[in-house]
């Protein structure tokens, strides 16, 4: 008779999560992809439309891949990881390249600022040499009442005056200084800190400017694959492993210290037809698991076992007795 064991309800609910997750990170990447086609100069539709899909098709291609794995699949397997790769590459190169066209957009605007900042005040600050200049000369000439040349002088002065506030608007209007570099500086200046750092800061800082543009993009790509692997893989629906109740006289060999490799072999042999999953074996034996598919594989090459992948479980079958 065989039951099926059913996973913890937390561990259903970290499923839940990481599927709302994943799905997530699938809308935001998409829309930072797109977000980027838009803003070429000539758009590419077809590519814009096909985004969705493509980012859709990274974050399955290593699920499928490794169920083909399993299945022993192994050129579906190969040809799935390359399309992962090459789309990986392909999304991950978009993100780094808006990312990056981002941050130099930020630099120039903000070198441009600075350039109509500066040229400004100097010309403010000419308009204010020649005003107090020109009122010099208005107090002269006017000083006794109404000179000759009074009312020409003090037009002119007025002139500046209406230029200088016309100036000061001007700066007013302009976006507070920008300093785009200010992090990449202070994170220069925390690495320059650390034991064994020997590189300028300068150099640090256009190393900081270099990288800080890939992170984003592979977060994005790590956290979509993580969330899926665990949120989408193979067996993940609710259903654990199947696993054949064992006959009583063999539960009653389950003992609490760890089994060795040779009396793993002599019971799995004696157990014949359909034993526990890999899983459930090394509970019974109190082993990890990696050893237990260390064997299995070893029993496997030796002709007395037989493994077969349900799902994300691997069940085994004795093909033999011990002579």
């Amino acid at each position: 008779m065989t039951h099926i064991t059913t996973p913890p309800r937390g561990e259903t609910a970290a499923r839940t999560v990481a599927r709302v997750f994943t799905g997530i990170l699938w809308i935001a990447g998409s829309a930072y992809l797109v977000n980027h086609g838009l803003h070429q100069p000539t758009p590419n539709w077809v590519e814009i439309a096909s985004i969705p899909f493509i980012w859709a098709a990274v974050i399955a291609a290593p699920i499928v891949a490794h169920q083909a794995w399993g299945a022993r699949e192994r050129t579906a397997t190969a040809l799935l990881m390359v399309a992962a790769i090459f789309g990986s590459a392909y999304t991950l190169s978009s993100t780094i390249a808006r990312q990056s066209e981002g941050a130099d957009e930020l630099r120039t605007r903000a070198v441009e600022i600075a350039r109509q900042r500066a040229d400004i005040n100097q010309r403010l600050a000419e308009a204010r040499d020649n005003l107090a200049k020109y009122r010099g000369d208005q107090a002269r000439e006017c000083a006794s009442g109404k000179g000759k040349r009074c009312d020409g002088i003090t037009y002119t002065v007025q002139t500046w005056a209406a230029a200088i506030e016309g100036y000061e608007r001007r700066i007013a209007r302009l976006p507070a200084p920008q300093t785009p570099d200010a992090g990449d500086r202070r994170i220069a200046a925390f690495v320059a800190l650390l034991p064994n750092v020997t590189s300028k800061i300068e150099k640090i800082e256009d190393d900081v400017r270099l990288v800080k543009p890939t992170l984003f993009g592979i977060f994005l790509e790590a956290a979509a694959l993580a969330f899926a692997f665990y949120g989408f893989r193979p067996g993940s629906s609710g259903e654990g492993c199947a696993v054949s109740e064992l006959p009583p006289a063999a539960r009653a060999t389950v003992v609490v210290a760890s089994t060795t490799k040779a009396q793993a072999e002599a019971e799995v042999v004696r157990l014949r037809g359909v034993v526990p999953s890999q899983d459930d074996l090394a509970d019974r034996w109190n082993v990890h698991k990696g050893t237990v598919s260390k064997w299995m594989r070893d029993f496997e090459a030796r002709g007395l076992v037989r493994r077969q992948r349900a799902g994300h479980c691997m069940s085994v079958a004795a093909i033999r007795s011990v002579a």
